[in-house]
């Protein structure tokens, strides 16, 4: 099927068409209306220049509806002819990327298991290449997307880094193997072309890779201190269960009276169930000092959860409970001077900084914190250090503190 406004060959007029386009003229009266028509307008340069302007614009309106019903067009098909007929000199190609295509193709990347915002995130990057070649006009080629990365921009205008420009091209590159294996007009469209987000050189800039700084262990016992001074027991409740686990910011907020190990009324282990990759599946061992405080946020948590935050429903479309908290660290950090490279993430890198420094075996940390250690024996066919084995690594932290630990040990929550 030929695009709208591209270049095709025209059946050539021959005196045997001309003969059975007048035939079929004259039987559906056609050329009577027309001499009607010329008739009215006379014989006069002017008339005739009238005659054939009328002419000319009914056949403009005719066209649209007549193809639109010939050829059942969509209604953005039907506006585009018209403007092409309007104006043949303004035709520009559309994207191939069409919105029906995006949700087929939205529904697919959902079933592999990918968490929601991931989903978002590649389909608004897919969505953004697809707009700009409506903008521009221009035709999908390895060329167009070269120039498509030249001019990506923050709101700002600054150009963005290389790493993010991967970023686009990992969109885009999946949803083009997605389209080449299973959407048959995409697959017929484009069945001698190359992938063209394959092999793009982008520029290695020195430093270009922002890697967070890690606070030192005065520095998050001072932010932890001014949390309870401004009476932000959620804040240092945060910061404290943050340092002594190692986790993530959600991971903290999703750990559930339910996710919990108990020994002697004490929790002594959480589980994360969900997480991005299969290392960042797995069992954190509970430090002694952060027990005891485990214990209180159970006994006043509403929700099973040892950290208030947004409720789980359908308007929390991440399921991100410490949006809240998370943004009260931010613009506390910032209060004391921290720059953009101290976040809360570098809480989870002093924690791992501290162990660390402390001879902490790697195998062990990596299975702790969440992260693949790149071989193959211990990522694949071993089943990971045990309990005991990062117990031993969580108690090398230590911190000044001043954690709430009220006796309420033997009214501990035990319903292991």
């Amino acid at each position: 099927m030929q695009l709208i406004g591209e270049n095709v060959s025209l059946p050539s007029i021959t005196p045997e068409n001309e003969i059975i386009a007048l035939a079929a003229m004259e039987q559906t009266g056609m050329l009577d209306i027309l001499g009607e028509l010329q008739d009215y307008f006379g014989d006069t340069l002017e008339g005739q220049l009238q005659f054939h302007e009328t002419l000319a614009n009914a056949f403009k309106e005719m066209i649209p509806d007549t193809y639109a019903k010939q050829f059942s067009l969509s209604r953005d098909q039907v506006t585009d002819i018209s403007a092409l007929v309007e104006s043949p000199n303004s035709f520009k190609p559309r994207s191939p990327i069409t919105q029906k295509k995006l949700d087929t193709f939205r529904v697919w990347y959902s079933s592999q298991g990918n968490v929601l915002k991931t989903v978002d995130i590649l389909i608004r990057k897919v969505e953004m290449f697809s707009a700009w070649l409506n903008r521009t006009g221009n035709t999908l080629s390895f060329d167009t997307v070269s120039t498509y990365l030249d001019g990506l921009a923050d709101a700002k205008g600054k150009a963005l880094t290389s790493k993010t420009k991967k970023q686009h091209l990992w969109a885009c590159n999946t949803y083009w193997k997605w389209a080449k294996k299973y959407d048959a007009e995409w697959r017929e469209r484009f069945k001698d072309t190359q992938n063209p987000f394959d092999d793009h050189d982008l520029p290695i800039v020195k430093g270009e890779v922002i890697i967070y700084d890690a606070f030192t262990k005065y520095e998050l016992e001072m932010l932890h201190a001014e949390a309870l001074a401004k009476s932000d027991q959620n804040l240092a409740n945060l910061i404290a269960v943050a340092a002594y686990t190692g986790c993530r910011l959600e991971e903290v907020g999703h750990i559930n009276h339910s996710d919990l190990t108990f020994e002697n009324g004490l929790p002594i282990a959480f589980n994360i169930p969900d997480a991005k990759t299969r290392a960042g599946i797995r069992e954190v061992p509970v430090h002694h000092k952060l027990a005891p405080l485990m214990v209180e946020l159970l006994a006043s948590s509403t929700d099973g959860y040892i950290l208030p935050g947004r409720a789980l429903n359908e308007s929390n479309k991440y399921n991100h409970r410490l949006d809240a908290v998370g943004k009260r660290f931010g613009r506390m950090k910032k209060a004391n001077n921290f720059g953009p490279l101290h976040v809360f993430h570098s809480v989870r890198k002093t924690a791992i900084t501290i162990v660390h420094q402390a001879d902490a075996r790697m195998e062990v940390m990596a299975a702790l914190f969440g992260h693949e250690t790149g071989l193959i024996t211990l990522d694949i066919y071993s089943s990971g250090p045990s309990l005991d084995q990062k117990r031993k690594v969580i108690e090398l932290l230590d911190y000044a503190f001043n954690l709430r630990q009220k006796q309420v040990i033997n009214n501990a929550i035990n319903n292991d």
